[in-house]
């Protein structure tokens, strides 16, 4: 797969196994708001916004990695790639105020999560270290950890996932997308961030090398993309054990057989 971009991506290293000169990524990146969007695309943004979260209290630090930050911010988005929704919660962590507002501050250090449990170690690690005794009665912990858990688990993904295949791309967002360096406010917005629809855009900007290998990555892109083109059947990610059927092994293979395996041999 040859790939026509401005940018560079950290899965773009695929290209190094061979090059399919007959497929084509146009990674053109794009931005859809307002009413460039759909009355359930735009439905599906209201309730992203609604579900963000900001902890500040100019009284009180929270430390991280030894340093101390003044606001906290979590974003929920909703991530596509390659037919398959994931779903993503951005932390904002944020230090030092504007010269020209005091009740908002720069962004010094982004971390992302792709699942309950890690975004919970990190929301523990609030209660215990940021937190005193009131900070239950005060930014009300169980029932913030309980709209996280919710967000996970509750997916609607084939809601999504009708919805993002209908722009024919297979890397698509909804959600914050601006993505600034550490330290660095983009286009005079002074931290804030509009949510749409981002299409093809950097998956670097968002680490999705968290989950995803980039030789893996790049492999489902490219199968995508000729999906896309011809119309060509996606085949479904094997696990272990399909794997290992599909090279003409069964339950017999790895270990001695006993009484009750003969039923498992058809």
């Amino acid at each position: 797969m040859r790939i026509n971009s401005t940018f560079t991506d950290y899965y773009d290293c695929g290209i190094s196994y061979g090059v399919d000169a007959e497929t084509y990524f146009e990674r053109l990146t794009s931005t859809l708001t307002g009413d460039d969007l759909s009355k359930d695309e735009s439905k599906i943004l209201e309730n992203l916004h609604h579900n963000n979260i900001q902890l500040a209290d100019h009284n009180i630090e929270f430390e991280y990695e030894n340093i101390k930050y003044k606001c906290i911010e979590f974003s929920f988005n909703y991530v596509y790639v390659c037919g398959h929704v994931y779903p993503l919660v951005i932390v904002y962590l944020k230090n030092r105020e504007y010269e020209f507002m005091s009740n908002d501050y720069f962004i010094d250090k982004l971390l992302y999560f792709y699942d309950f449990d890690n975004l919970k170690g990190f929301f523990e690690l609030l209660k215990d270290t940021y937190y005193n005794n009131d900070f239950i009665s005060k930014y009300q912990y169980q029932p913030r950890l309980n709209r996280f858990r919710y967000f996970f688990e509750e997916i609607k993904t084939i809601e999504l996932t009708n919805i993002f295949s209908l722009y024919n791309e297979p890397i698509l967002m909804f959600g914050t997308f601006k993505y600034p360096n550490t330290s660095v406010v983009s286009n005079n917005k002074a931290g804030y961030f509009d949510f749409g629809l981002n299409i093809n855009f950097s998956l670097k900007s968002i680490q999705f090398k968290l989950i995803k290998d980039p030789f893996v990555c790049f492999q489902d892109i490219y199968m995508y993309v000729r999906y896309l083109k011809y119309n060509e059947e996606i085949p479904d990610v094997l696990n272990d054990k399909g794997k290992a059927q599909s090279k003409g092994f069964n339950c017999m293979s790895f270990r001695k057989r006993g009484k009750e395996d003969n039923k498992c041999i058809k």
